[in-house]
């Protein structure tokens, strides 16, 4: 400590309880008399939430700041913390996708017949070349398409077989109303409109007695006749009775 020069009078004496000069000087952030690196200034305590700057979440009841809510939720009456926010996104994230179905054959079928439906079939050229002449296409050709594929059990279960495969194809197809199997069950084709039934030889061809045809040309000699006749005259209008007279003014004078 350095010594004070004579005649500087008495050395002041600080009050008791009162802080020291270093104390005062560290709390300002200012360095002692030692040289010594100031002392960290106390933090300010965080000021409180003013009244109105905090909602109560609609599903935690918890009294919660602005800083938990997003601005969306924030400007609505009964908001949604973000943490409740995040426990409902992860309690509804298995119900956002629906599982395929065990057997894929209502999706399978739905597919296939799309692929042979009128529409599909006369812009798929890579469709036509895989069909025979009778526009059959073989079951193994359909697992290359993906969309198929994805749902053939193969997929889903790596201990199943081409067989397998097979078989959920000829399912769907037998289950469609669209589409038929061949006779060996390995090759799938649209199913066309049948066409109608050939009309029954005309009656001319038939043979008919002597009596019947003279019958029929009797006939038809007498439609020929009422045909070729006149029109009766159309009858001539009668006078009227007194009676019935229509309504004149002069009978009323």
């Amino acid at each position: 400590r350095a010594r004070r020069p004579a005649g500087a009078g008495p050395e002041p004496v600080e009050a008791a309880g009162a802080p020291s000069e270093r104390d005062l000087m560290a709390a300002m952030g200012l360095p002692t008399a030692l040289g010594g690196p100031a002392a960290a200034p106390t933090p300010a305590a965080a000021p409180a939430d003013e009244p109105g700057t905090q909602k109560t979440c609609k599903h935690c009841g918890q009294a919660r700041s602005q800083s938990m809510f997003v601005e969306k939720q924030w400007k609505k009456p009964r908001p949604t913390c973000v943490d409740c926010a995040a426990k409902l996104s992860a309690q509804n994230e298995p119900t956002r996708t629906k599982p395929p179905p065990s057997d894929g054959g209502v999706s399978v079928r739905q597919q296939l017949e799309y692929y042979f439906s009128p529409r599909n079939w006369g812009q798929d050229a890579f469709l036509k070349s895989l069909a025979d002449e009778d526009g059959a296409v073989a079951l193994e050709a359909f697992f290359t398409f993906p969309r198929i594929a994805a749902l053939l059990p193969t997929t889903v279960d790596a201990a199943k077989t081409a067989d397998d495969d097979r078989r959920v194809l000829a399912a769907a197809v037998r289950k469609s109303s669209q589409l038929d199997l061949t006779a060996d069950g390995l090759r799938v084709k649209a199913r066309r409109k049948r066409e109608r039934a050939e009309k029954p030889p005309a009656i001319a061809g038939l043979e008919l007695s002597e009596e019947e045809l003279a019958r029929r040309a009797k006939r038809a000699g007498r439609f020929a006749a009422d045909a070729a006749r006149p029109p009766p005259p159309p009858p001539k209008p009668q006078p009227l009775p007194p009676s019935c007279a229509p309504f004149s003014p002069r009978t009323l004078t």
